[in-house]
């Protein structure tokens, strides 16, 4: 989720509130023009009289007195941008820096991936591909029977949206699942029943639309999908 917090200390609540964490970034930002600072594992952060702050480091001395001492490295990024965060690309420049990237050579390591119809000439191609902005695939794997693959996304922006997935796959069957891979439906799901009454939860089912599917998001939604590669 994302948070929007004033800059204001009008209160005493506010001026409490002298440090924030934040996971993966913060940002300082109006209409036309923002900074967002990039972090990938330091979490506490301040803005006030103009500056942004981020703590490197705690150093406490209790429970524990030689707390954090040694050698450290870290990595932080400062981040200008056009328009807000959204416009701005704030969350994908953090995945960035939270998550470089990796080429990994499948045809040299032996790998076999032919259980769920995924090749090492098919890795030539992006294998999923968000179509809408602020909406981020969080993971593809294998699933955990081995017959297909997962794609999990969520909705980072906060505002409801029809999403679409397009892969370069061929593709013969989408369907939402719970967290242990089930599909959604109360033959298969134990979760159905409080998935259905949650009104955090989009209901509808995913509509195939060529090599991909479409669906709804609701802001800050997580979705789980079964993809079926064609055999």
């Amino acid at each position: 989720g994302v948070i929007e917090r004033p800059l204001h200390r009008n209160t005493s609540w506010d001026r409490a509130r002298f440090e924030i964490p934040a996971h993966r970034w913060l940002d300082l930002s109006d209409a036309d023009y923002g900074v967002s600072l990039l972090n990938d594992g330091r979490y506490g952060h301040d803005v006030a009289d103009g500056h942004i702050g981020l703590t490197l480091l705690r150093s406490p001395t209790w429970p524990d007195p030689q707390a954090d001492q040694g050698a450290h490295e870290l990595i932080y990024s400062l981040y200008p941008h056009p328009g807000g965060w959204q416009a701005g690309g704030t969350t994908h420049a953090a995945y960035a820096l939270n998550r470089p990237l990796v080429i990994h050579d499948a045809a040299a390591s032996g790998g076999n991936s032919s259980r769920s119809g995924v090749g090492a000439s098919m890795l030539s191609a992006i294998m999923f591909e968000s179509e809408t902005d602020g909406v981020v695939i969080e993971a593809i794997k294998r699933s955990q029977d081995g017959l297909d693959l997962i794609v999990r996304v969520y909705e980072a922006w906060g505002r409801g949206t029809e999403a679409g997935i397009r892969s370069s796959l061929s593709l013969a069957g989408v369907v939402e699942c719970d967290l242990l891979e089930r599909p959604l439906t109360p033959e298969e799901s134990p979760a159905h029943a409080l998935w259905l009454a949650s009104a955090a939860a989009s209901h509808d089912e995913p509509a195939r639309a060529g090599n991909g599917w479409a669906f709804a998001m609701r802001p800050f939604e997580v979705r789980t999908f079964r993809v079926t590669l064609a055999r």
